[in-house]
């Protein structure tokens, strides 16, 4: 469990908590953590769960037990799970970038990742929005919304991050931020080809994210224990790479699979069609000819598994009391819930067993009717606010010193039963969290796994690592690679920190469809003119083909970045 949270301002907690729309500059950090919440709840993301939670079971057993039995499968397991983080990074990070400076609405068809309809729904109020829209027209709403992100990209605050974003090393070593925005933004430009739908920013991120994390045969290749960890996470690796490849060059007849075929793929499922535990944001598995065996092989080892990391943890009770036996099945359980963050408040009583919660004097939950504990002596609470990409709903606990008391929901159609069964106290989860922590570091400290690590990663691995993305990012652009790989982009723009923000603008414009005079329309804070910039980086870049800054055919801002 993580303890970032989405927003900086507190403001913006009380609005959620009040159903109130959010101010635009909320988008970027929402969506960006929305997506790495949606990427990693799938079946790849589950496969990483379970192997982290597997050798957290084992470390608590020798540390219950002193047993050391079966520590070189648990050594195995982790070091698969940090191969196969590792190689996934650049792909994560680069989704979320993506989202954040790429992702739009879909403008046509039935399609709209999660990450996307949150954000409409419960930052911007959009059913409120709908209701004042005239009811056979909505688009007016979309389009109003539509607007106000796009001139929140190319205000000041997006475009001194996006040149950030430009000015980080290409390698996938660090962050792999750069790298991985590059592969996702190149790898549209090619599939959109092949699909008029693709040209939905938004549409093509579910087709990517559904290739690659949403694959249950790349999970299977991360549970098959019978293979050795670093063939376990180079077979991954080689996997996840022709994913990217078929989305590259989409080797089939678009004739004989038509796009409707990908819709029903790559629809949300209902409350009804979803799996437990791993499936609430995808629907059934989807195989080629060729995987489909490997496809049933990853489902039958997802649920192996899942049995084993979330049995109840009963052997740690004798010696930690206090450990919750159900922690790892609870934890399983709610990785569908999206923490965004917690606010203090208060109690203040109006009745019996019914009172109003109060955020800096303000009345958040009127009436609230206390039913599992009493308010005597209730004062200082705790709310922690979560909200369910898949079912679209937001629930807030209610906590104190003694833990968790209740919840309150909106947008939760049917959920309140749901809820009751899970245990939402974060600060239990986190605190034990911590303990597990701690624990899975002892159990390996004893052993060489750093050195045994660190060894695979500097006798070839890093290499492949980087190999794996840099001909994506770049479109297999040798000229470009080269150049960026060689001098980064800050020497190619020769230092220059207005130049920089300024190419960061025009690439943000593009993203957004604007000519450059709609750049400078839609932008208070970008005064310099996109032409005089195009023309100056014309003679410092000159890969043509492979755009820092430029003006396409019809008269659109282009780049490749």
């Amino acid at each position: 469990m993580s303890n970032h949270t989405t927003f900086q301002d507190p403001e913006h907690y009380r609005a959620l908590l009040r159903g109130e729309e959010l101010p635009v500059e909320t988008y970027s950090s929402f969506i960006h953590e929305a997506t790495h919440h949606w990427c990693f709840l799938s079946p790849v993301g589950t496969a990483l769960s379970l192997l982290y939670l597997s050798v957290a079971r084992n470390a608590l057993r020798w540390a219950v037990t002193g047993s050391e039995a079966k520590l070189n499968r648990a050594l195995d397991d982790l070091l698969t799970f940090q191969v196969a983080v590792s190689w996934l990074r650049p792909l994560s990070e680069g989704l979320a970038q993506f989202a954040e400076y790429d992702v739009l609405r879909p403008e046509r068809g039935p399609l709209t990742s999660p990450p996307m309809v949150s954000t409409l729904l419960h930052l911007f109020n959009l059913n409120d929005r709908l209701k004042t829209a005239p009811a056979a027209d909505p688009r007016p709403a979309y389009y109003k919304l539509a607007d106000d992100i796009t001139r929140w990209r190319v205000s000041r605050k997006s475009i001194d991050r996006k040149s950030e974003l430009l000015l980080q090393p290409i390698e996938a070593e660090g962050s792999g931020y750069l790298l991985g925005y590059l592969t996702v933004k190149q790898l549209w430009k090619s599939a959109r080809r092949f699909y008029e739908e693709l040209n939905d920013s938004d549409v093509f991120m579910m087709l990517l994210r559904k290739f690659v994390f949403g694959d249950y045969a790349l999970a299977g290749e991360l549970l098959d224990r019978r293979r050795p960890a670093f063939q376990r996470g180079l077979r991954f690796g080689n996997a996840v790479y022709n994913r990217l490849y078929f989305l590259r060059t989409m080797p089939f007849d678009q004739e004989e699979v038509p796009w409707s075929e990908w819709e029903t793929i790559l629809a949300t499922p209902s409350a009804k069609e979803s799996l437990p535990y791993f499936g609430e944001a995808d629907g059934p598995p989807f195989a080629a000819m060729d995987t489909i065996k490997a496809v049933e092989k990853g489902r039958k080892l997802l649920f192996r598994y899942l049995r084993e990391a979330s049995a109840p943890a009963g052997f740690a009770a004798k010696k930690m009391p206090l450990f919750p036996a159900d922690y790892f099945h609870d934890l399983v359980r709610e990785r569908h819930l999206m923490w965004l963050g917690d606010v203090a408040a208060k109690w203040v009583s109006i009745g019996p067993q019914k009172g109003q919660i109060l955020v800096e004097d303000a009345v958040v939950f009127d009436n609230y009717d206390l039913t599992h504990v009493s308010d005597e002596g209730l004062d200082q609470l705790k709310l922690d606010i979560y909200v369910d990409l898949y079912a679209n709903y937001q629930v807030t606990t209610i906590a104190n010193e003694r833990g968790v008391f209740g919840f309150v929901t909106r947008h939760a159609d049917g959920e309140p039963r749901r809820l009751t069964k899970l245990r939402l106290d974060r600060r239990m989860i986190a605190v034990t969290t911590d303990v597990i922590h701690g624990l899975v570091h002892g159990y390996i400290a004893r052993t060489n796994y750093p050195d045994v690590l660190e060894n695979f990663w500097a006798k070839g691995g890093r290499d492949l690592l980087n190999r794996t993305y840099m001909g994506f990012a770049f479109n297999f652009n040798g000229e470009a690679e080269s150049l960026v790989g060689k001098r980064g982009i800050a020497d190619i723009l020769e230092n220059d920190a207005d130049l920089v923000r300024n190419v960061a603008a025009i690439s943000l414009g593009a993203s957004a469809g604007l000519s450059p005079e709609g750049l400078r329309l839609s932008s208070s804070d970008y005064p310099s003119d996109p032409l005089d910039t195009i023309r100056r980086v014309g003679k410092l870049w000159p890969v043509g083909d492979f755009p820092l800054a430029s003006v396409d055919a019809d008269g659109f801002l282009d780049s490749a970045f």
